[in-house]
This record gives C-alpha cells, sequence and structure tokens, in this order.
C-alpha cells in the first residue's frame, strides 16, 4: 500500500511568481519516487528536474534537515538562497518555551493549594493556545500566572521578540544583527530553555537569515502534504502511486478540470 509521505521541499520559480511543491515519498511497497532520504538519493532526485527549470528557481525552502540542504547545495551551488522555513524555526523556539511552561505549572501545582492553582487555569488555557500576543482582555488573565512564575513571563516576552522579528519587513543583514542581539540577551538572562534552540539558531544563522531576502517559506507545501494525509486516510491507503496522484488531480483540480460549470455554483 502506498502509505509514507515524509520531508517536503518547496522551491520559488519566476513563473507568475508562485511556489511549486515538490513532494517526496518513501517507504512504499510498490517503489518510492526516491530511493531513501540521504544526500546521494536526493541529489540523484533533483538532477532530474529539467535544467530549463532549473535556470528558474529563485530559492529552495526547507527545514532544517541537513541531508536535503546540503543536496540543494550540491546541486545548485551559490546561485539559489536555500530557506530555512521560517515555521519550523518557530516550532523550535515554541518547543523551548513549552518545555518551561510544563515545568513551571508541575512546580507550582506542588508549591500551590488546589484553589490557588485552580484560579489559574484560565490563564494556563491561553498559554496552551501558543499566542505570541494576547487581547487587553487577556493580558490580565496571563498576567496571574506571570506573578507566580516571573521565569516563564520574561520566556514570553524572548519569544514575543523573536517572532517580531520574522514579522519585520527588514533586510538579512539587519536580521542578522536583531538575532545575534537577541541570542545575547537571553544567554545574559538566568533562563537556560532556550540553550539548545539557541546552538541551532547559530549553527543554521544563514538559511534561517535566507528568509529575509524573499520571505519565502513552505506554507503552499505544508498545506499540501496535509492533503496527502487526509487522502490517504480516506482511502484507507493506496495500491499504487498512478491512483494516488489520480486522487490528489480530483481532489485539488476536480471541478477545474472535469466540472469547470459547477464553479459557478
Amino acid at each position: 500500500m502506498y502509505q509514507k509521505t515524509v520531508k517536503k521541499l518547496s522551491y520559488y520559480s519566476n513563473f507568475n511568481q508562485l511556489s511549486h511543491a515538490l513532494v517526496i515519498f518513501e517507504g512504499s511497497s510498490t517503489g518510492p519516487l526516491v530511493e531513501g532520504r540521504e544526500k546521494r538519493d536526493i541529489i540523484r532526485f533533483l538532477r532530474t528536474i529539467p535544467r530549463r527549470l532549473r535556470k528558474t528557481i529563485r530559492a529552495i525552502c526547507c527545514d532544517l534537515y541537513e541531508g536535503y540542504m546540503n543536496a540543494c547545495k550540491a546541486v545548485f551551488k551559490d546561485k539559489v538562497p536555500i530557506v530555512a522555513d521560517r515555521f519550523h524555526v518557530r516550532k523550535l523556539y515554541r518547543k523551548s518555551l513549552i518545555n518551561l511552561r510544563k515545568s513551571e505549572l508541575s512546580r507550582l501545582k506542588k508549591l500551590l493549594t488546589p484553589t490557588e492553582y485552580t484560579a489559574l487555569k484560565p490563564a494556563i488555557a491561553l498559554l496552551r493556545k501558543q499566542k505570541d500576543h494576547f487581547t487587553e482582555a487577556e493580558k490580565p488573565i496571563v498576567e496571574k500566572l506571570f506573578k507566580r512564575s516571573p521565569k516563564l513571563k520574561l520566556a514570553y516576552q524572548f519569544s514575543r521578540e523573536l517572532s517580531a522579528i520574522f514579522d519585520s519587513h527588514i533586510t538579512p543583514e539587519i536580521a542578522r544583527d536583531k538575532i545575534t542581539e537577541w541570542i545575547a540577551e537571553v544567554t545574559d538572562s538566568d533562563l537556560t530553555c532556550f540553550d539548545h534552540f539557541i546552538k541551532t539558531l547559530v549553527k543554521y544563522q544563514q538559511p534561517i537569515t535566507n528568509y529575509f531576502i524573499g520571505r519565502h517559506n513552505s506554507g503552499f507545501v505544508e498545506g499540501f502534504n496535509n492533503k496527502v494525509k487526509v487522502l490517504k486516510r480516506r482511502c484507507y491507503g493506496l495500491s499504487s502511486p498512478k491512483k494516488l496522484f489520480q486522487r490528489l488531480i480530483i481532489d485539488t483540480m476536480g471541478l477545474d478540470r472535469f466540472a469547470p460549470g459547477m464553479l459557478a455554483f
């Protein structure tokens, strides 16, 4: 059964400024499109892209998996920037924040009375939504928890500051300076929850700051991959790649291709 989808790459070409998804499948009993996920396997696959199309590629966006990054560098050299997807970066520092939140809540649960801890539950519910910003009505609610845990308040402040950098329309050079300042501020604080993330931020600083060249991300391909996952669950697996792509065409372009008149309704 054709069951497993793995890592994604998206690339941006000059054709109508659209992003094109490159979705790689492996682990199929019917034979994968890519034999594995090592650097040499991805290089072999990338070289199947026609040269005329390779020349139109302006940026390649992926997560922080080195196998894909190094494969793209080997094929496209320095002609095409490799961009670390900002949402994967956000996921990493939000994970650090979530781990701190869990440890602080565990500490408070032991420290406070059941009544006092229950009073914090509205604030806990807001924090679980992983919001970068709170409304005026929400601020007094979360402030009750932040008074109990200044460390958690500081961590959320640093998280918002980093998100604000990625939301800014600035050059890669300015972004690099701002991120370096952010790292220095976090390092000088008493927080240790971001230590592992900071190592990643320093190691992949170039592809991360390449995001600010054209603000490319993998949003399109992530959404497309979710469609593939939903399709697989709906069909309880598919017997061949051919059937998979037939269903994908129906799901994504079915009305346009087979029933254009329905679009009027």
